[in-house]
């Protein structure tokens, strides 16, 4: 819920960094543009990550093998797409994954640290 909805208020400007949700991935992750099938990769913007139609697989178990966040990152910009990008939708949770690294690096703030604040936060 957090990640998507401040991917929302990125897009709408509600940060000084602004997000296009027409950009490539690569503008905001630039390891990304490295990995396999750089084809299709570079195709690939921040909308077909929202929309489950990056060509990413939908799901890998990379919390067994992980041993920190950066790893998990690094294993899903190698990982090669099922599919070329806009051609089908299928959820990803790997999608969702690099939606939050974008919005992390476009604020400088933790994803857990802004949803605390701009959702969570108790009021007194």
């Amino acid at each position: 819920m957090a990640t998507t909805t401040l991917v929302a208020k990125l897009a709408e400007g509600d940060f000084p960094s602004p997000l296009n949700l027409d950009a490539p991935v690569e503008r905001y992750l630039p390891e990304w543009a490295s990995g396999p099938q750089p084809e299709w990769r570079h195709r690939v913007t921040v909308r077909h990550l929202l929309t489950h139609t990056s060509g990413l697989p939908p799901f890998k178990e990379y919390w067994r093998t992980s041993k920190s966040k950066q790893d998990t990152l690094t294993k899903i910009f190698a990982e090669p797409l099922d599919y070329e990008p806009g051609t089908k939708e299928v959820y990803s949770d790997l999608g969702i994954i690099l939606m939050a690294e974008i919005v992390e690096r476009l604020t400088g703030r933790t994803l857990d640290d802004l949803a605390r604040v701009m959702f969570f936060r108790r009021w007194r």
